[in-house]
């Protein structure tokens, strides 16, 4: 051990935050492109919209899940189970 202690530490980087994020949703009914069938979902995607904050795409989920329930589609309850803000991976 040196008497400098300054020169033991072993620094580390700091994670860069995420700059942005996405909303995950699980699909409860798809249709068939070519048939127009209605099976039953379970595919898994992630939303178009990229935001600044998880604060802000969890708000924008809320607030797009609060219209269904205010007769916004023709179904009677949403078509999307909303699993949460992910982060958007950096290339």
């Amino acid at each position: 051990m040196s008497d400098n202690l300054e020169l033991d530490r072993v620094t580390r980087k700091a994670k860069e935050p995420a700059k942005g994020w996405r909303n995950k949703w699980r699909s409860l009914i798809d249709w068939e492109s070519n048939t127009g069938r209605e099976y039953t979902g379970g595919k898994v995607h992630f939303s178009q919209s990229v935001y600044p904050s998880k604060e802000i795409a969890e708000q924008k989920a809320g607030d797009w899940l609060a219209q269904w329930s205010s007769g916004f589609s023709i179904y009677p309850e949403p078509t999307c189970e909303y699993l949460g803000a992910f982060p958007v991976p950096t290339t």
